[in-house]
Formats: structure tokens, sequence, C-alpha cells
């Protein structure tokens, strides 16, 4: 399901919700299509999504097949992880994990101040909190420090990160593990070292939005 904020200036910012089955491809092509269609329009982009897959960069305790496929393909496109911590999203009679992510573009918008809230959702899965700042195309001023960069962090999801195939058997398998490794670097920095804000008099329009992704 998907919704359209538009501004200004035919500036639109998309909301997503997306729900992967466990016995389906991580992503599933749904999501693949909303993911292009807002690169080729320049549509901002937030999805909410209870993703059933593992990895210890969104917070998960282990790592399985669906969260090692899923972290490829956003290590490979322009999407960028908002969840911060290891606070169980999900929590049922027997077990409890992080499975629900929220991803967005950085084109012209930022998603801060994520969180699990400890509100009864009446579901077993959590009540998620974040701050979206929509930004105008012509007053983009976020800037990232590396002064301000976390290397405890970088290192520790590096370090988690999985970098296979190691072994390469060709020129073109050579090329994409290449690539693979110079956007995992990227993405770990992003991850590290936060967007910072030039101080300027106009605040750009910012929307509080807080998801629940749960079934019945």
């Amino acid at each position: 399901t998907v919704v359209a904020l538009e501004g200004c200036k035919d500036e639109t910012l998309l909301f997503g919700s997306c729900y992967m089955p466990h016995d389906g491809e991580a992503p599933q092509t749904e999501l693949r299509k909303l993911v292009e269609t807002a690169a080729r329009k320049k549509h901002a982009l937030v999805v909410g999504t209870d993703a059933n897959a593992h990895h210890t960069v969104w917070g998960s305790a282990d790592i399985n097949d669906r969260g090692e496929s899923l972290f490829t393909y956003i290590l490979q496109s322009s999407l960028e992880i908002a969840n911060r911590g290891e606070e169980p999203t999900y929590v049922g009679p027997t077990s409890k994990n992080v499975l629900d992510l929220t991803l967005y573009t950085s084109r012209h918008v930022m998603v801060q101040e994520w969180e699990v809230l400890s509100t009864p959702s009446f579901s077993d899965h959590r009540y998620i909190s974040f701050q979206v700042i929509f930004r105008s195309k012509n007053k983009l001023t976020s800037f990232r420090n590396p002064k301000n960069t976390n290397w405890d962090l970088y290192r520790d999801i590096l370090s988690k990160t999985p970098m296979i195939p190691r072994k390469y058997k060709s020129h073109v398998a050579l090329e994409k593990g290449v690539e693979l490794f110079a956007t995992t670097l990227v993405k770990a920095f992003k991850r590290s070292c936060p967007p910072t804000r030039n101080k300027r008099k106009v605040k750009p329009p910012w929307v509080h939005v807080v998801v629940s992704i749960s079934r019945p």
C-alpha cells in the first residue's frame, strides 16, 4: 500500500507499507517496482515493512538467508535503513526479534529518532516511531562530517556483514564483488556518520509519523 503526499513545486513524498511473507522472496517484486518508480520519478520514499528477515545490521540476533538477500538488495539500491538499536519489533509467544524495517531514500528526505515504543499495540508487532524531514529540492543543506563518525559502529557493521563469495571464478564475478565491497563500505559509513543539517533561519518542513506494522 502506498500513499503520496504532494507539496509545492511538484515535490512528492511516498509512504509505503509492505509485508514480506516468510515463504516468498525478499524483497518481492512489488517493493522493487516501487523503489524503481520512486527513483525514476525522483520522488522521496519511506517504506515500513514486516520483512520476516534476520540480519544483525538492523538489530536481529542472527542472520538468515532472507536477511542476506534483503541486505544485498538494500546495498545495491538507493535505500537507507532507519532502524537503530536492537530492541525487538516482534514479540511472539516463543520468540522475539527485529523483523520490521523502516527504509527510505536519502533524496530530499531524512528519517530520524527511530525507536520502538513500549505502548501496547495489541499485536505481536510493536509500534515504531520516527520523524520524517522532507526537504525542498533547492534547500538541501545536510552534510556528513567524517570527524563525527562512530568508527566502533563502522567496524562492527563491517564485521557482521558477510562478504560472499570470497573466491571469484571470472572477471565479471570479481567486478561484482568489488562493487558490493565498495557499496558496503559506503553504507557502513553513512550509518556510522549520520547527516547533519546546516543552521539556517528557515527550518525545513517536517512531519512526525508514528507507524504500526501489524497483522490481524
